[in-house]
């Protein structure tokens, strides 16, 4: 597997689809150092599960229960600019090394 920035990928994605789907390689698509993602061949054979309205159900009834930052009041009257923030300014404190 070979290991890739995300500026390198960005560049030759054409090429790498090429030979992801051609020759089975894969790629690992890195931004400073983290792993983001790893570039694979598609399995013809994996379809998600269609939506019907059993499936809804569960869905819903399995997102009422989410608890965590989503659940608090205070929510209610923010931007979605002042949410962005947040989680951008929380994602940088996780990654700072």
């Amino acid at each position: 597997m070979q290991t890739l920035n995300v500026s390198q990928a960005r560049e030759k994605l054409p090429k790498l689809m090429e030979e992801v789907f051609m020759n089975s390689k894969t790629y690992l698509i890195t931004r400073r150092g983290i792993p983001m993602i790893k570039l694979i061949k598609a399995d013809i054979k994996s379809k998600g599960k269609p939506f019907n309205k059993k499936n809804n159900k569960k869905l819903l009834k399995f997102a009422g229960k989410i608890k965590g930052i989503w659940s608090e009041e205070n929510w209610k009257n923010k931007s979605s600019t002042e949410v962005v923030n947040f989680l951008r300014g929380r994602s940088q404190k996780t990654y700072v090394r």
